[in-house]
């Protein structure tokens, strides 16, 4: 029921919108040789025949006119055809072509998004429009777009109820390869398979402003324990401040957290983060860039992995009709103390670039679906020197290439629950056969957020 009033609510709230700008913009129209076609139009839309208004303010186009105002119209006739992609089409055109009216148009290619259940393509742009524009009405209405979508992870409005967000899940699966032997090493192909449980939780709070404009702390806690291979349990704890504020165009966020990770028992090591992040939105397409300078500390006994690590990302993300495309490149340079121990050298300090494709399509409101892959070379510093699995001591330069692709599936089972499935591969080829092996793992997971 009350899903139905606010789809009702929304309904009012949009037609409201249509009826005030479309009044507004009929001053805008020109006066060339399509104007009776054009006031012809608005009387028929006034009357509430759209298909007649919509020949009238085609013929008007193709007189000539090129007011933006005709353009919106022309949208906004669309869209109460339910013709959301031509309504689209004239929305981008008054995004990328009519600066005056870019933000009328992001609001309204919004609106298209939440129609076509695309939730999140939906508060992107609407979280757009608060960021970039002028109007106070405009930005208003795009808030309490928000606040009716209310997606999960997203600090909405200024409601004080959306400032705290958790996420809690549950997972159970199987990885055939838990300590990522190489085949050559295994004695019998069950030898690293183990069943494990997965176990997460995620909040964060803001303590002061909005999600564009605000402070806010946040954290998680990790397990994962496996039925018999204990002693490659894991272990993780995590806890940061961000601010988010804006430059220029451009959200940014910076901070930093601390965290904490132990394996089998063992403190694996500590460490230190930075974040630097701007990102932004036009229409449907999404850009963002990361830096992440981290310290790790790995204690007397994983003293290798001591130092510093220093991540970029460029990302990309379009959003379609009925999901979204994301591209991301990756670059890693670490600078670990290594391990020297009598004539032998393994280095923890790999230079790495990765390149990763994923696609999410949402099927209908409750599924969604989920592949992807990515592709990821590593150069590790100085040549190694070890007994190879062969039983042939190596000096050389190491080298790995990493391939790793994933299905996902997921069920909203209610607002609040999503059960998941998720099978991943991993392919790692390295010239030294020690570290060459290959990995699957599938599990299933029950979340919920709030």
């Amino acid at each position: 029921m009350k899903n139905k009033l606010l789809y009702i609510s929304k309904n009012f709230l949009w037609a409201g919108l249509v009826s005030f700008i479309f009044v507004t913009s009929l001053s805008a129209a020109t006066a060339d040789t399509s104007k009776s076609e054009y006031s012809s139009g608005i009387e028929l839309f006034k009357d509430g025949d759209y298909g007649q208004a919509l020949q009238h303010f085609e013929s008007a186009r193709r007189k000539g006119n090129e007011d933006p105002a005709l353009i919106y119209n022309l949208a906004v006739t669309h869209y109460k055809l339910e013709q959301y992609e031509q309504a689209e089409r004239y929305f981008r055109e008054l995004v990328d072509q009519h600066p005056d009216w870019r933000d009328v148009g992001t609001y309204n290619l919004g609106r298209i998004a939440m129609r076509r259940g695309n939730e999140e393509a939906a508060a992107k742009l609407f979280r757009e429009v608060r960021r970039t524009a002028s109007n106070e009405k405009l930005v208003r209405l795009a808030g309490e777009g928000l606040t009716t979508l209310a997606v999960p992870g997203e600090f909405i409005g200024s409601e004080p109820d959306r400032k705290s967000f958790v996420l809690l899940s549950v997972s159970g699966g199987i990885d055939d390869n838990v300590i990522a032997f190489p085949d050559q090493i295994q004695t019998s192909s069950s030898q690293g398979e183990d069943s494990f449980l997965e176990y997460l939780a995620f909040g964060q709070h803001r303590l002061k402003g909005t999600d564009t404009d605000g402070i806010r702390v946040h954290g998680f806690v990790y397990a994962r324990q496996y039925d018999e291979l204990d002693s490659m349990d894991v272990n993780t704890f995590m806890a940061g401040i961000t601010r988010d504020t804006s430059y220029n165009d451009w959200g940014l966020e910076y901070g930093g957290d601390a965290g904490y990770t132990e394996v089998g028992g063992d403190e694996l090591g500590t460490r230190l983060q930075g974040r630097l992040k701007l990102l932004r939105g036009q229409g449907l397409h999404q850009y963002s860039a990361q830096y992440q300078p981290v310290y790790h500390d790995g204690g007397s006994q994983f003293s290798a992995i001591t130092g510093f690590q220093h991540r970029f990302d460029l990302r990309y993300r379009y959003h379609f009709e009925h999901g979204r495309w994301t591209v991301r490149y990756r670059m890693d340079y670490n600078d670990r103390d290594d391990l020297a121990v009598d004539g032998t050298f393994l280095s923890y300090s790999p230079f790495r670039n990765s390149l990763l494709l994923e696609g999410q399509w949402y099927a209908s409101q409750d599924v969604t679906l989920i592949a992807g892959a990515e592709f990821s070379n590593s150069r590790y510093s100085k040549d190694n020197s070890l007994t190879d699995a062969d039983g042939v001591f190596k000096t050389m330069e190491r080298e790995s290439d990493t391939f790793e692709f994933w299905v996902k599936g997921q069920y909203q089972l209610h607002p609040d629950w999503r059960l998941l499935a998720e099978y991943r591969y991993t392919d790692n080829d390295d010239n030294f056969v020690l570290y060459d092996y290959d990995r699957s793992e599938a599990k299933l997971s029950i979340e919920f957020s709030y």
